[in-house]
């Protein structure tokens, strides 16, 4: 009898421990698989709540919309007979129903703990006025407000108060009438109609969310992510109060595909906003789900690439503000976004809201207002002019390093001035009371390039610079994550996905971001070790650029670039080592074969199991105003809307 037959023998009874051990430690790795790891708890109260009406009377009216309204962004779904759609007064887009002379709406709703009926109206094409008339509840108990709307005047607000004792159901009564009989054809857009009920007077919420994106902010020029100059102390303010993701990427070096991802929780190639496309009404956004969950939304944007007539970004905002700014050239500073972003905040800062700001510097041309000017050299005399500081300009420019670092100093004072933008309205949310109400997120939507590999600005490069973006999340009441730093990555398409999950809203169907609340959930040392999860962006453009893509596993990135399909004569590949060498200056897939075969097939099946039909959407024409707007940053659309 050998030892281990004999089943009294020591070598049998440790051979059974072990066997019993790897099973144990089997089961407890196939539960911990199996599991999914705590939900982060926060105090993310949903406090208050703006309820939309706009949908509801639209489907009351039900009247198809004229001719000219067909190719305004949809607001109600894609029914034949919506008439609810985006409306433009000037740059101020609001979501409206058009309604006419003789028009009369009945919705019932219930009250709930609603204090006020809001709406905005304006008078539509050569009307020249028009009379609204809102009841809420019946007979001489109803509360009425009757406005006179004129084209000068633009779009004007008006609230009614809920008759105290409100029934339930209650009877809300819209009634349109023209003054003058030649008006009888007029018409007017009731827009963003909405009951309001306000928080309860109790600390302790977070019922409003700002996101807030700047341009074009490359990470590693920022206080936060260890820069040598203090280019942004409100941001590194608010990291101490709240978590840094150390490696959160972009999923495109360009403005409109990587707006798109973080608002939809889709990659390009899944939403298709880009190459003169915008986004497809068939696409859920963020502002959509948040907008059905009780919350105001609105966005203000100084970008065209987001902001142009026909890209539809504003699905789901109430208000869509297209800031322009006041310079010859076109180009908002953050203090025109401010302007008119805080006389909002005034009127309406009692309604929970989700606000999405835009913000176009530090993008090129760099050149910070003059009380900002900081970091530049003053005896510097080279070729670099502050205002052509443009990629097509100093590209030509045959620039030394000093030239070169002339334009960096330009470009770190422009991040300087913007840091201070968001450090006004961040003052301006606590002066108001709601900054202890409100998670804010910042975030860019991907980096800038000095010269790094041979080129300058964005686009074409999937580099570090260009796709590793500042993420810094500040959630009120939630002492134990301020100064958090999360090494683990992270892509902004999961910033939708975690919102959603983090006020118990449910998940899109299709959303190809994660819910990262786990990480938040992780011990401070736990979080240093990488995910196993890859990183992936891309970007699809026309000859040279060719096809792009990357992964990121760990601590091995992967670039592959071709003009034609996967391993033809066209594709190359470039693999670097981020930890050895973070400004990816050796391209490893030589000497790593191994790693970067790997990576090669990762990517390949990625590709293929990832859904990626592109979403039908119609061409863009810009329109000239924005056409100029977009030429004063630098954007070659005179040969057609390309570049973002």
């Amino acid at each position: 009898m050998t030892p281990l037959s004999d089943p009294s023998h020591p070598a049998a009874v440790c051979a059974r421990v072990a066997a019993w051990i790897v099973v144990a430690f089997a089961l407890g790795t196939a539960l911990l698989h199996a599991s999914p790891p705590p939900r982060a708890s926060f105090p993310l109260a949903r406090d208050g709540r703006s309820r939309d009406l706009l949908c509801d009377l639209d489907r009351k009216l039900a009247r198809a919309p004229m001719r000219h309204e067909r190719d305004l962004t949809r607001a109600c779904g894609d029914a034949p007979t919506s008439s609810a759609r985006v409306f433009s007064v000037g740059d101020d887009r609001r979501r409206g129903l058009v309604l006419r002379a003789g028009d009369h709406l009945e919705l019932l709703v219930d009250p709930g703990e609603a204090e006020q009926l809001r709406f905005a109206a304006a008078a539509l094409g050569k009307s020249d006025q028009m009379d609204l008339r809102i009841a809420l509840g019946e007979g001489e108990d109803a509360a009425v407000r009757t406005e006179r709307v004129e084209k000068a005047k633009g779009w004007i607000s008006g609230e009614i108060a809920v008759p105290a004792g409100a029934t339930n159901p209650m009877r809300v009564s819209i009634d349109v009438s023209a003054p003058r009989r030649r008006a009888r054809n007029a018409r007017l857009v009731l827009a963003t109609p909405r009951l309001v009920e306000p928080p309860a007077d109790r600390p302790g919420g977070a019922r409003n969310v700002l996101v807030y994106l700047i341009d074009t902010l490359r990470a590693d020029h920022t206080s936060v992510y260890g820069y040598g100059r203090d280019t942004t102390p409100r941001l590194a303010a608010l990291a101490r109060d709240g978590v840094v993701f150390e490696r959160a990427y972009s999923t495109a070096a360009r403005t409109r595909p990587a707006t798109a991802s973080l608002l939809t929780g889709l990659f390009p190639s899944r939403h298709n906003a880009r190459l003169g496309r915008g986004l497809s009404a068939d696409v859920e956004t963020l502002a959509e789900r948040l907008r059905d969950g009780g919350w105001s939304t609105w966005a203000f944007i100084a970008n065209g690439n987001v902001f142009a007539h026909g890209l539809e970004f504003e699905q789901g905002f109430d208000r869509f503000y297209a800031v322009r700014g006041g310079r010859l050239d076109n180009h908002a500073r953050s203090e025109d976004i401010n302007e008119v972003l805080f006389p909002h905040l005034r009127e309406h800062r009692d309604e929970p809201f989700f606000l999405y700001v835009h913000a176009i510097d530090p993008h090129s041309p760099y050149d910070a207002p003059p009380e900002w000017q900081v970091f530049r050299d003053p005896a510097y005399t080279g070729k670099v002019v502050p205002a052509e500081t443009k990629s097509r300009i100093l590209g030509k420019a045959g620039l030394d390093e000093r030239d070169v670092q002339h334009v960096r100093d330009l470009y770190d004072e422009d991040v300087h001035y913007q840091d201070a933008m968001l450090g006004a309205l961040l003052d301006e949310l606590d002066r108001l009371g709601e900054l202890d109400d409100t998670l804010v997120i910042v975030v860019a939507d991907h980096g800038e390039e000095f010269h790094d590999h041979g080129a300058w600005e964005h686009g074409n490069r999937l580099y570090e610079e260009q796709i590793h973006v500042p993420l810094v999340v500040r959630i009120p009441h939630a002492p134990d994550l301020a100064g958090r730093r999360i090494a683990a990555p992270i892509s902004i398409v999961d910033v939708m996905p975690t919102l959603l999950a983090w006020y118990g809203l449910p998940p899109v169907a299709e959303s190809q971001g994660h819910d990262v609340s786990a990480l938040l959930d992780e011990r401070p040392a736990a979080s240093e070790s990488p995910a196993p999860r890859p990183i992936y962006a891309e970007e699809k453009q026309g000859p040279p650029a060719g096809d792009l893509r990357t992964l990121l596993s760990g601590r091995w990135k992967l670039i592959r670039r071709s003009e034609g399909p996967l391993d033809d004569a066209t594709t190359k590949y470039e693999l670097f080592d981020l930890t050895a060498d973070p400004d990816e200056k050796s391209n490893r897939s030589d000497a790593e074969a191994e790693h970067a075969d790997v990576l090669r097939k990762r990517l390949a099946t990625w590709t293929q199991h990832t859904p990626s039909e592109a979403i039908a959407r119609p061409t863009v024409e810009i329109d000239e105003e924005t056409r100029r707007q977009l030429q004063a940053l630098g954007y070659a659309v005179d040969e057609g809307d390309r570049l973002e």
